[in-house]
């Protein structure tokens, strides 16, 4: 599996990826990454320029080597600059579009790039609004609760209500999407899980006994942690855009039916 990078330019601080090699090599095409640009290099644990690391460097920054020709006649080579008849003539927009990517052939890698940076870029919101309404569905019903922890100062009382547990990690988890670290999206996901798995059999128990009103809260945490769980690991735009409607949605009946049923 080829090594990835998390970039980011040096005055944002939000940061972008992860990118491969090859995804690094369209945005250095495309204009969007230099040398100056910085990486997060694990092992220093610390941002650092693309220019410091010499290995990285020379795979995103390639040197390229110049094709000259030779005039007519020169060591016995005839030259390559011959125009023939049927040959289809170019202009100079066609080649200023080459050169940026966005010709019929070339313009899908440039899209496929734009839907990535979108998805890198709102795909932290959107699971922060999510878990915003996580939060407010299991904290609001226990508001008394944990007032009465805080006034008597003895919070050991919350093991009692594991839930309440549960919003106060939704809030860890919304302050750390917030500063901007990605690094919880395989946390989110493990969290998700377990809640779905948790409540899944809760309401499907709860259905099979009788209770109509359990299969919408079941279907709402379905539709919520699938929707958190493809938000944190999709790179498309379009997925993040479909799955973080279909997460909002089902965290919302899942709010819903918590608070209000």
């Amino acid at each position: 599996m080829s090594e990835e990078y998390f970039i980011r330019s040096g005055d944002d601080e939000e940061s972008r990826g992860p990118y491969s090699i090859e995804t690094l090599l369209s945005l250095v095409d495309a204009g969007q990454v230099d040398t100056e640009t910085l990486y997060f290099d694990e092992e220093a644990d610390d941002w650092l320029t693309i220019s410091s690391n010499e290995e990285l460097k020379e795979q995103v920054f390639p040197e390229k080597k110049s094709l000259g020709l030779k005039p007519k006649g020169s060591d016995g080579f005839e030259t390559l600059n011959v125009e023939e008849a049927d040959a289809p003539k170019v202009s100079v927009e066609q080649m200023l579009a080459a050169a940026e990517g966005d010709t019929e052939d070339t313009r899908y890698v440039k899209e496929a790039q734009k839907s990535r940076e979108k998805a890198a870029k709102y795909s932290i919101p959107i699971l922060a609004i999510i878990m915003l309404v996580s939060a407010a569905a299991l904290l609001v019903p226990g508001v008394g609760y944990l007032m009465n922890a805080y006034n008597e100062e003895n919070y050991m009382i919350l093991l009692e209500k594991p839930l309440l547990l549960v919003g106060l990690f939704d809030i860890f988890v919304i302050i750390c999407l917030a500063l901007g670290v990605t690094d919880i999206f395989p946390l989110l996901r493990t969290r998700v899980m377990v809640g779905l798995g948790y409540f899944g059999f809760l309401y499907y128990a709860a259905w099979t006994g009788g209770d109509a009103q359990a299969v919408y809260m079941l279907g709402s945490v379905a539709a919520a942690g699938l929707g958190v769980f493809v938000c944190s690991l999709t790179q498309s735009f379009a997925i993040l855009a479909v799955f973080g409607i279909v997460g909002l949605a089902g965290m919302g009946g899942f709010a819903y039916f918590t608070v209000m049923g």
